[in-house]
């Protein structure tokens, strides 16, 4: 349950001890982690049926790592520009073990916005599609200073090299080991890039200590979950780590969101726990076939991204069954914030997620009591280490006690399990000011 200082004006979550010590990196963590049921499937290929257990992964991303460090070909930051296709998730935990960090990027940016996020990582190493190969390419050859590579993850185009060229034997994968992490808060595991809403894409660091840190103890039972759309998406790449630390099973496709898609896959596999924006929602819901499609499986479907409405949440809770929705509040920087999945609140998001803290500030840096609306602050257990190579816009959202400002205008109650937060739209005097 949330708490409240009435002193200190600080909303609280429950404290909770991680379920591994941020010490560790995260390719450490899973290193261990996939030798746990190696037999079980963790990865079905929704377009071909592929499946992956935890121990052919781990063997696959062992390989991975081996051959680019043969190579030489491992820089400071690695860029992914590639649907979730197969081997996506091998070559991110193959990252993971050699604590290289990459750089998610959106497959179908423009030329202007994959130029400017590559200009700020300078990748040396490209990994992308053969659909997309010609734009991340050129992209590449304008941004990036000096020479690179590029690895297509799925497809092929004449004299490139693939993800499959990789996966070769190499004689010692037994003797491979994951690289030690001297200082898991700064070392960054991935970049993500922010919405662009307030200016170009910005390249938003996360380190292992953010990822490990907000892994709890057995909040999920042997999932098995849908990640639709690429790891650019935070919610995505959650999906992928979901998966490997709760012995579940993640089902992905390169396809675009189709309700009909969505609609085979939730029946072919069974899926009992979904995530997606209220968009998908909303035309899943309304869509004809949705009265035939057997949802029982389903046990819970997050809903988040953007403001949910109470209208969304009726219509898919009219759809399932045997489970619920819930809204889940989250930002790429600060990750999980809140969520109403014990209690349901209308008009309201929920409670505050384990370790994580809360002000409300209004506009002279005041903070502010109960029912007040002002601007949120939020505060993590391990907070972002900033945005890369921006020491400005990280000093905009962040302060030296790891307060980090969300944009976004709110007010909280307290009423036993109804403690809750509204919010209602972004904050358009600092908004303005960015």
């Amino acid at each position: 349950m949330t708490s409240y200082d009435p002193e200190r004006l600080v909303w609280s979550g429950p404290r909770v001890a991680p379920l591994f010590d941020p010490g560790r990196s995260l390719g450490d963590i899973l290193f261990e982690l996939l030798d746990r049921n190696p037999d079980q499937v963790l990865q079905i290929d929704g377009d071909t049926d592929r499946r992956i257990t935890r121990g052919e992964l781990k063997l696959r991303a062992i390989r991975i790592a081996q051959h680019l460090t043969i190579g030489g070909q491992v820089n400071d930051i690695v860029t992914i520009a590639a649907l979730n296709s197969g081997s996506l998730a091998s070559l991110v935990v193959a990252l993971q073990f050699l604590a290289v960090p990459y750089n998610a990027v959106f497959p179908n940016f423009t030329h202007g916005e994959m130029v400017g996020i590559m200009a700020q990582t300078q990748s040396r190493v490209i990994f992308c599609d053969a659909w997309n190969y010609e734009a991340v390419r050129n992209a590449a050859r304008e941004a990036v200073q000096g020479e690179f590579k590029i690895f297509l993850v799925d497809g092929e185009v004449d004299g490139v090299a693939t993800v499959d060229d990789l996966l070769v034997e190499t004689g010692t994968e037994q003797d491979f080991s994951p690289k030690i992490v001297a200082d898991t808060s700064k070392a960054i595991y991935s970049i993500f890039c922010s919405s662009g809403t307030t200016g170009p894409p910005k390249g938003i660091c996360l380190s292992h200590a953010n990822k490990t840190s907000s892994f709890l103890p057995a909040p999920y039972n042997n999932p098995t979950v849908l990640a639709m759309g690429s790891i650019h998406w935070l919610s995505t790449a959650y999906m992928l780590d979901l998966v490997m630390f709760y012995d579940g099973t993640v089902v992905t496709t390169k396809q675009p969101f189709s309700e009909d898609l969505f609609f085979d896959l939730i029946e072919r596999y069974r899926i009992d726990l979904l995530n997606g924006p209220p968009i998908q929602a909303y035309a899943i819901t309304h869509h004809p076939r949705v009265k035939q499609v057997d949802l029982s499986n389903v046990k819970l479907w997050s809903i988040g991204g953007y403001n949910v409405s109470d209208a969304i949440r009726d219509s898919v809770d009219a759809i399932l069954p045997n489970g619920k929705s819930y809204t889940i509040y989250a930002s790429t920087e600060s990750g999980l914030i809140a969520a109403d999945m014990a209690k349901r609140k209308r008009g309201a998001i929920g409670t505050l997620f384990p370790n994580v803290q809360v002000r409300i500030v209004d506009d002279d840096g005041q903070f502010l009591p109960v029912g007040q609306p002002g601007e949120l602050w939020i505060k993590r257990y391990v907070p972002f280490p900033g945005y890369l190579n921006n020491d400005q816009a990280t000093r905009e959202v962040q302060d030296d006690e790891g307060w980090s400002r969300l944009w976004k205008v709110g007010s909280w109650t307290t009423s036993g399990f109804e403690e809750g937060c509204s919010l209602s739209s972004r904050c358009p005097k600092q908004a303005r000011e960015v």
